[in-house]
């Protein structure tokens, strides 16, 4: 249980909370877009995971521990690699609101 908590932990707030910093940098580098365009999906991240996270409470009572824990570093290795493959400015967006949807079923 531990190792299972240290991994999530690891994963979580490497790709997801601390690692926004680093996709900020790279994505703008690699894409030629703005500081403030890319922060604005980061922003958009971390507004959707501070709404969606009152609720994994519910979702866990709701659904059980194991399925809803287990179904977030897929869910948040989805977004990375969608953020890897940023389209577009226009529908960056939803793409950041899917990883921030994400990242509280790992915490």
């Amino acid at each position: 249980m531990v190792a299972f908590c240290f991994l999530a932990a690891v994963f979580t707030w490497g790709l997801g909370v601390f690692g926004a910093s680093a996709y900020l940098h790279e994505i703008t580098k690699a894409r030629g877009w703005s500081v403030s365009l890319v922060s604005a999906g980061i922003t958009v991240f971390y507004l959707t995971a501070a709404l969606v996270l009152p609720a994994m409470g519910a979702t866990i009572h709701r659904h059980g521990s194991r399925p809803v824990i287990a179904g977030g570093p897929v869910l948040l290795a989805l977004g990375v690699a969608a953020m890897g493959m940023w389209p577009p400015p226009g529908s960056s967006m939803p793409r950041s609101f899917a990883w921030g949807s994400a990242t509280p079923r790992c915490w």
